[in-house]
């Protein structure tokens, strides 16, 4: 994102498409013209028949042998090209641009599809940076699983809850115990007398509702929770491609379907080559699409709610308001939260207005325009805390 009012910290995300090769020299083609040039000493106003078809068939050898080499080249090249990429998946650097926050770019590893997600077993990873102007200093760990949580109980042991949502919900800016989702564990914990509940920090910086979709569905649901808490919304309508995540996605489906294969390894090269010319194009001058349309945004919320109540899981959302709504008093909706509300009305789904809660605290409550400090997530989660009481076991 480069600074669009309302989006979360300013973030972009590299294109989850191969990138365009290195040049592959195919030598061994050059050689070939130069032996049939100069080699065959071919008289072109030769009379004879069998020294025309002799010509002929050097000629569809050297264009075969240039043809083969060629091909071959491309193999090596596309193989060279998997290699880079496959490394450049693994090296979180590579999916996601925090801007002036370099060292949040090193903490993500490749996931589902275009998602990315937090390494596992990091240990008071130190993240320093600005955002949106303002200086920012936390420390983050993540257990084995790549949550923002200490070592899992053994399941069946505690009642999980999981929070999905952006950078809002990882708490950036805030250490690992001042998470909203931290702080709701331990106020549930608690009231209830000991540790009963276990609450899953799946908050990833940068993700769009429809990363969350593919994260409680690939992910997510595998943890069995009792409760879901979704927070989206930041992310979907800032713009970084010509193309929206959905469509992105299915781009990338198709490559992981082997829907580039081909019997010619030169044709693929070609082809990428031009794909990658035409995307540097759309990025530098064409239109840039907003990573959901509103419709995408309202279908997204409402997949999460069909895949929850497949399973006989109750799924909540939350309306995180921007700093400077809070700041002038001024309830109404901004960007996609006008589709959030409306969403939720439609399917049925509990919206917690977090908007009421924090404009009746005088204390300072935000970090930056959007994310909250320890205070600001110890707001959310009394009110989650609140509302969620009656949907807990």
């Amino acid at each position: 994102m480069r600074g669009l009012p309302g989006s979360a910290c300013p973030m972009s995300a590299e294109p989850l498409i191969v990138q365009k090769p290195k040049s592959c020299v195919c030598w061994g083609v050059p050689v070939i013209i130069k032996a049939y040039l100069y080699g065959l000493r071919m008289d072109l106003n030769a009379e004879s028949g069998a020294s025309w078809w002799k010509t002929m068939l050097l000629a569809v050898i050297a264009v075969v042998l240039s043809a083969l080499l060629l091909e071959v080249g491309a193999g090596i090249a596309l193989n060279r090209q998997a290699r880079r990429q496959q490394a450049a998946r693994q090296d979180g650097a590579s999916l996601l641009k925090a801007h002036d926050m370099s060292a949040l770019d090193r903490v993500h590893i490749a996931g589902p599809g275009i998602c990315w997600l937090l390494k596992p077993n990091l240990e008071q990873y130190e993240i320093t940076g600005r955002c949106w102007n303002r200086d920012v200093r936390f420390l983050l760990s993540t257990n084995a699983q790549g949550l923002r949580n200490p070592p899992l109980a053994p399941e069946g042991t505690r009642t999980r809850i999981l929070a999905l949502g952006d950078s809002t919900t990882f708490g950036l800016g805030v250490n690992n115990d001042q998470s909203w989702p931290a702080q709701l564990e331990k106020r549930l914990n608690d009231a209830a007398g000991h540790p009963k509940f276990e609450v899953l920090n799946a908050g990833i910086p940068g993700f769009s509702a429809f990363q969350g979709l593919v994260y409680l569905d690939k992910i997510g649901l595998a943890y069995h929770p009792a409760l879901v808490v979704a927070c989206f919304g930041h992310n979907d309508f800032d713009t970084w491609f010509s193309k929206t995540d959905i469509e992105r996605a299915a781009e990338v489906e198709e490559i992981q379907k082997g829907g580039e294969q081909s019997a010619s390894d030169l044709f693929v090269l070609a082809k990428r080559a031009i794909e990658q010319a035409g995307n540097a194009v759309e990025r530098a001058v064409g239109d840039k699409k907003p990573r959901l349309t509103p419709q995408e945004f309202h279908d997204t919320l409402a997949e999460m709610k069909k895949l929850c109540d497949a399973r006989g899981i109750p799924i909540v959302f939350l309306r995180w308001p921007q700093e400077q709504q809070v700041l002038q008093r001024n309830p109404a909706p901004d960007h996609y939260e006008p589709t959030l509300i409306e969403t939720c009305r439609e399917i049925g789904a509990p919206l917690i207005n977090l908007y009421d809660a924090f404009v009746h605290v005088e204390e300072p409550l935000y970090l930056d325009p959007v994310h909250a400090n320890a205070a600001g997530c110890r707001v959310v989660a009394e009110a989650v805390e609140q509302e969620i009481r009656l949907l807990l076991p």
